[in-house]
């Protein structure tokens, strides 16, 4: 038997302390902890920058950490900083030499990098190792050379290997969200398939109950025939839908889950409600090895700076017609800039657009619904080389849209009013995702040094 514990679903977004108490009552063999996503865009990885404050990671490493090393209980934490990049568990391990300090706490921590040197890429890239994604764009040596940051999803081996040196902590960069509960179990004899597959769930803390009420905890009881998983926050509980729909979470299918050495197979799995009520147990997935082992790449570069404006539309005039309207105004702030920038800015050097939301803000031409509302809320925003080119867009088009003609008024209109002012916000440098693609290893180990830290 083995038992995993993840008290949140995430470093920083909190637990409760007292399901935290019954998450250590439980005697887990270890304390796994996600910390980050690439769902926030690719701003944070690009910038080396954490989605979530440090005064909450620090609030919640405060309490993990010292309960963790009274009972002898190893934390693993895997993308740490919310990217995994260098600058990311760098300042991870800052806040926990804090804690340290602050508690007179004594932690040996094993370092995992992810980051991947360039002349590595290049030469797998040369060599065809690295593989494209579905939907990833296409890409060259250029490409690689002009990425700001390139990480690489990390599987089992590093976490096991770093773990062969008895440390407390064991602090990755960007890691597979179930690398960091299924290392230790598999590690010990649980079976690849069943540990995979408690990890997968799991890894979200108390984010498969059926009502989430905050975030929370969970554990895992892994054996050789199965897994529990049970929430820890009383009035929470899981039942077999529950767990079967958070296969689904951050994957595309039901079944199949790709990790870098084969993919977790789920479709013959089966789901039983405990007696409890809250617990549920599973068994009979798979795990199907591939020929290739292959690590997912992420990488960003800058793009460009952003400004933006805010502004809200109540005219109902002008809503009744706001798609041939903004068709119109677009058209006109690139015929402006055009005359005001000729041999300056290309039209390939900037991006514009418009958001509109109460029509189409969030789903874009995929939008099935036409029914538009007695208000709108718009979102202008130019991005440009510079930050000061972008602010120059900006205010061409906001000036510009404020007094545009509408149809069915005459004499001068003000068409948005806006809520802030000044009006232009500058939201600073814009990152993109330029690297969705597999890069071919021979050794799991290769592209991820573990150091070891003493405090």
């Amino acid at each position: 038997m083995f038992k995993l514990f993840a008290p949140t679903g995430c470093v920083g977004f909190g637990f409760v302390d007292s399901a935290f108490s019954t998450g250590l009552e439980q005697q887990p063999a270890i304390i796994g902890m996600d910390a980050g996503s690439c769902d926030p865009g690719p701003a944070y990885l690009g910038m080396g920058t954490s989605f979530v404050p440090r005064d909450s990671v620090l609030r919640d490493l405060d309490r993990v950490l010292p309960a963790a090393k009274a009972r002898g209980i190893p934390v693993l934490i895997g993308t740490a900083g919310g990217a995994g990049g260098n600058p990311h568990v760098d300042w991870t391990l800052d806040i926990v030499r804090e804690i340290c300090a602050a508690r007179g706490l004594r932690l040996k921590v094993a370092v995992i990098r992810s980051e991947f040197d360039k002349a590595f890429l290049l030469d797998a890239y040369g060599k065809g190792r690295v593989k494209p994604l579905a939907g990833a764009p296409a890409i060259d040596e250029g490409v690689i050379g002009r990425a700001g940051r390139v990480v690489g999803m990390m599987g089992l081996e590093p976490f096991q290997q770093a773990l062969k040196l008895d440390v407390d902590l064991v602090l990755a960069g960007r890691a597979c969200d179930a690398a960091i509960f299924a290392a230790a179990p598999v590690a010990k004899g649980i079976p690849r398939s069943l540990a995979l597959h408690a990890a997968k769930i799991i890894q979200c803390g108390n984010g498969a109950v059926v009502q989430r009420l905050v975030p929370d905890g969970m554990v895992g009881t892994l054996t050789q025939e199965d897994f529990v998983l049970t929430p820890l926050l009383p009035g929470t509980r899981c039942t077999p839908q529950s767990i079967i729909s958070h296969s689904l979470y951050e994957n595309p299918d039901a079944y199949l889950t790709p990790e870098p050495a084969g993919v977790l197979d789920a479709s013959s799995a089966w789901y039983r409600q405990e007696p409890d009520g809250c617990s549920v147990r599973v068994g009979g997935s798979q795990f199907h090895p591939s020929s290739e082992y292959t690590i997912r790449l992420e990488g960003v570069e800058l793009a460009g700076y952003r400004t933006i404006t805010l502004g809200g539309i109540r005219d109902t005039v002008l809503i009744e017609q706001i798609d041939s309207f903004c068709e119109k105004f677009m058209q006109k702030w690139q015929r402006r800039i055009a005359e005001m920038f000729a041999g300056k800015l290309a039209r390939t050097d900037y991006i514009l657009n418009v958001r509109l939301y109460g029509v189409n803000g969030t789903m874009g031409t995929r939008e099935p619904y036409t029914h538009k509302g007695y208000e709108i809320g718009i979102v202008m925003e130019a991005t440009a080389p510079t930050q000061q080119q972008a602010n120059a867009l900006l205010g061409i088009g906001q000036n510009l849209i404020f007094h545009l003609p509408v149809d069915g008024w005459s004499g001068q209109v003000s068409n948005i009013a806006f809520p802030y002012s000044p009006a232009a916000i500058d939201t600073g440098p814009v990152y993109r995702f330029t690297l969705n693609h597999v890069v071919e290893l021979d050794d799991p180990l290769q592209p991820f040094p573990i150091e070891v830290v003493n405090f």
